[in-house]
């Protein structure tokens, strides 16, 4: 925690205990709020220091991007710790933090999942089975139907032969699914060797438990993890409807985002199409571009025996040009990710190369390479001029540490300003609340001091009765007031329904990609089949996104709370009826005259409007992703299947405007419940904060003169509270 905080807190915390000393002479409700507000305070800067105190970081990019060897290399000194997944559906999502122990927890797909991998993977097999009876009847040959599923395998859906392969892969590990499905467990080890060997099991790309698991959370007992969190997730290009949303929740949480793009093929229109789709709009304001396999990127430049430092500049300028070019392609159009600006701020692209980090760390440590390590240290020795197989070279090119050194270091440095910024925020408003309770009890105690030096028990009785009688005198009036005001609440909210139900319009509507592709070839004809003719045959898709229609279900129903709760205050001014309700109770007295004090009455008053809170319309989101996640599992559909899912994101619009009007209706009891409760009590409020001050100073005149000296020492204490708050 923070200086500030800390000091604050101090603060508060004395004050709090020494109005604890002083029950006898000041309100009691006013004493237990402050401390109320106290507990609050801390527990509330607590729990941002405990949830926010490690700075959260996000790695995404599609599969194949190089993601696990990026956080090897810039983590864990390029040891493989993080297996490397071959696939997208072996890659589920895993948030590695620090920890005194190594451990994780293990979250297995539910059964809703599985039943959804089990049905596309038979799509899966479907899909072949159509190509091979295709394929058989344009021939005279037979094919043998597995070699044709080897050999036709990218023909089919990624989402199917994902889910075909997870399948597949279950099998042969011979798990009894149904035993895990739905379940979560934990395992840990005493050192990192043997948790590495436990994790691969459940996370490696041949692992026993691989097939089931949607994502998993691990500590390991690594320094660099301290006050750090690392979200690595599958590709971008999920083929896991589920497994998308459980990503871009955990996204949501994150203060840094690292975007691997591939340098060999940079930024492509499907990877800048799946970020602006997959990041959740607003939350991330800190991103990175990391343009991963560098040394591929190097690789490309044509001119022969060209110097090493040619080569890279002449890379590193066109990653930058094209970094430029496709982003602002992208920011010019309206509603865009903030972590697409925030990429577009912190450019040019930052280069790295898992590869020659890797071979680096094995030269200096006299360690063997891989085939991969030498292959690509022999491309660049034959290609490039002036290139050395030297650790500080590849260092040079893998760029790990400069990204460690330069990124990290100020994001973490940034992360401690946000969550000061955040606490510091927090204080100032209750500041402003501490500051008030103060000025109410301080004014109450120098009344009381006045009150006890010019009146006697019998003038205090009577003071109280005629203030009673005063205010006994406007109830009806009070709840006149009220009942007006919830009239015209319920008015307003019955308005807002319709404006609930025509927002639908903006929220509806599915984005269809069309693709056109052609299979050319010749077949016999004529009556002996002796001629041979060529044919070419043109298939159209139509592609649609699933997490798409999943975001315009979040955002109608983010739109409709936000609509709903500032049109309700913006038509509703409850400051407005406190105002009419305290012109009737201050008209009430002539405090003109000193019969009254004015000042006693109207800090009854403020306390008993304070009370006044009507909270705002809240709508859970979470179960109407299920809704949809339920029917499609994959993150897109195609052609007759787009017309279906159009008409579930209609249904389930329709379904969620269904459901906020009854929260509307809800919302409508809640308010005449609530200002009826306001309107039988507040009168009785007042009058019972001025009997409770008389019975006070009643019990105070028995010792006057020492009471006296006590209530104008409390007093000053209070004044000085005052200055300490301030």
């Amino acid at each position: 925690m923070n200086t500030e905080a800390i000091q604050f807190i101090d603060t508060i915390q004395q004050i709090s205990d020494e109005l604890k000393k002083y029950n006898k002479f000041l309100t009691e409700d006013r004493i237990a709020l402050f401390q109320t507000n106290y507990t609050k305070l801390k527990s509330n800067l607590e729990e941002i220091m405990k949830t926010k105190r490690n700075l959260q970081i996000g790695i995404i990019g599609e599969v194949k991007a190089g993601k696990s060897s990026f956080i090897n290399a810039l983590i864990f000194d390029g040891k493989d710790i993080l297996p490397k997944a071959p696939t997208p559906m072996t890659a589920a999502l895993t948030k590695i933090s620090y920890g005194d122990k190594f451990e994780s927890e293990i979250v297995f797909y539910d059964e809703n999942d599985w039943n959804i991998i089990q049905y596309n993977a038979e799509m899966a097999n479907q899909f072949l089975r159509e190509l091979y009876e295709q394929e058989q009847a344009k021939s005279s040959f037979h094919i043998n139907f597995e070699q044709f599923c080897i050999y036709k395998i990218d023909e089919v859906p990624k989402e199917y032969t994902g889910c075909k392969e997870l399948i597949e892969m279950a099998e042969k590990n011979h798990l009894n699914v149904s035993q895990y499905i739905g379940q979560k467990i934990e395992i840990s080890a005493d050192d990192q060797d043997e948790y590495i060997e436990k994790l691969n099991d459940y996370v490696g790309a041949d692992g026993q438990f691989t097939p089931i698991v949607k994502y998993s959370v691990i500590k390991l007992k690594n320094e660099r993890l301290r006050n750090i969190e690392i979200v690595d997730t599958p590709g971008m290009n999920d083929p896991i409807v589920s497994r998308t949303i459980v990503t871009s929740d955990f996204l949501m949480n994150c203060d840094v985002v690292f975007f691997l793009s591939y340098a060999g093929q940079f930024l492509s229109q499907e990877e800048m199409g799946l970020l602006t789709r997959s990041l959740p709009e607003n939350s991330i304001n800190h991103a990175y571009l990391i343009a991963s396999k560098f040394d591929s990127a190097i690789l490309d430049y044509k001119e022969p025996k060209a110097p090493l430092k040619s080569a890279v500049q002449h890379t590193l300028s066109n990653l930058n040009k094209q970094a430029n070019a496709t982003i602002s392609q992208y920011t010019s159009q309206h509603s865009v990710p903030a972590v697409l600006k925030a990429i577009q701020a912190n450019l040019p692209p930052h280069p790295t190369s898992g590869l020659m980090y890797s071979s680096a760390m094995k030269i200096y440590n006299n360690e063997p390479l891989n085939s991969a390590e030498e292959h690509i240290l022999k491309q660049f020795e034959k290609r490039f001029e002036g290139f050395k197989k030297t650790p500080q070279e590849l260092m040079k090119l893998a760029n790990v540490h400069t990204i460690e050194g330069k990124i990290l270091s100020k994001v973490k440095n940034e992360k401690d300003e946000i969550i000061n910024e955040r606490s510091s925020s927090i204080i100032r408003d209750q500041q402003i609340e501490f500051l008030r309770l103060i000025r109410q009890m301080e004014e109450q105690t120098l009344d009381n001091i006045q009150e006890m030096k010019h009146s006697d028990v019998s003038s205090l009785k009577n003071k109280v009765e005629k203030i009673s009688s005063k205010l006994q005198s406007i109830r009806k009036n009070v709840n006149d007031i009220f009942t007006a005001s919830y009239l015209k609440a319920s008015s307003i909210l019955v308005d807002i329904k319709i404006d609930v139900e025509k927002e639908i319009n903006n929220h509806t509507g599915v984005k269809v990609a069309v693709s056109t592709s052609s299979d050319t070839g010749t077949r016999r004809t004529g009556f002996f089949g002796f001629k041979r003719e060529s044919y070419t045959i043109t298939t159209t898709t139509y592609t649609a996104e699933v997490t798409e229609v999943v975001a315009s279900i979040r955002k109608y129903i983010t739109r409709s709370r936000e609509m709903i709760n500032n049109e309700f205050k913006r038509l509703f001014d409850l400051q407005n009826m406190k105002k009419d309700i305290a012109n009737e109770v201050v008209g009430a007295f002539d405090l003109v005259s000193n019969e009254f004090n004015e000042s006693e009455i109207k800090r009854a008053l403020e306390i008993a409007l304070n009370r006044i809170i009507i909270k705002d319309i809240e709508i859970d989101q979470s179960k109407y992703d299920a809704k949809i996640t339920s029917i499609f599992s994959a993150p897109s559909v195609r052609n007759e299947e787009i017309s279906k899912l159009q008409l579930e994101q209609e249904r389930i619009l329709q379904q969620v405007a269904n459901d906020i009007k009854i929260e509307i209706d809800n919302k409508i009891k809640e308010i005449e419940l609530t200002l009826e409760k306001y309107a039988a009590h507040f009168i009785d409020d007042i009058e019972d904060q001025i009997i409770v001050n008389a019975r006070k100073i009643e019990m105070l005149l028995k010792d006057k003169e020492t009471n006296l000296k006590q209530m104008e020492e409390i007093a000053l204490k209070l004044k000085s509270y005052k200055k300490q708050l301030t």
